[in-house]
């Protein structure tokens, strides 16, 4: 009986702590806001870089073999990892490539590759061409009409 009991304790503990809590974060875009997924892991929010190519009209494309997503924007290309620290940066004028490392890494959740929201958020806005800015206070994400290259 007491094996039994301490198996079920460990199961719930286990779905406990492996468990996570998708969430949402607002993303202000042309006086239009839309929601994509989120999590927060170790005090970080992270977001689904798939739906954030599909709000900034960047034409995400996904390789699952690879487990990396990379994000058409119309001058630059970001490509970024699951489980990696690592972002790269193509122009598509010159072909240039550079390479950033992030302090934390992304994650792989469910086919799609969440990126660390407050780290990755130059990188987008440069590739983007238009300033972007998170408020943690109340989860939104607002991208100016003007034009950047921060």
């Amino acid at each position: 009986m007491k094996l039994k009991t301490l198996i079920f304790f460990l199961l719930v503990f286990t779905s406990f702590v492996n468990a996570q809590r998708m969430l949402k974060v607002s993303v202000s875009i042309d006086g239009q806001t839309k929601e994509l997924s989120s999590i927060t892991r170790r005090g970080s929010v992270y977001i689904s870089a798939k739906e954030l190519g599909q709000i900034l009209s960047a034409s995400p494309y996904y390789n699952s073999d690879a487990a990396k997503i990379e994000l058409k924007f119309q001058d630059y290309n970001l490509k970024f990892t699951a489980r990696n620290q690592f972002i790269i940066l193509i122009s598509k004028t010159s072909s240039a490539q550079q390479v950033y490392q992030l302090p934390i890494s992304t994650l792989l959740i469910k086919d799609d590759v969440f990126i660390p929201l407050l780290y990755s958020l130059p990188y987008i806005s440069f590739a983007y061409g238009k300033e972007i800015n998170y408020d943690s206070s109340i989860g939104r994400t607002a991208v100016k009409s003007a034009s950047c290259r921060c």
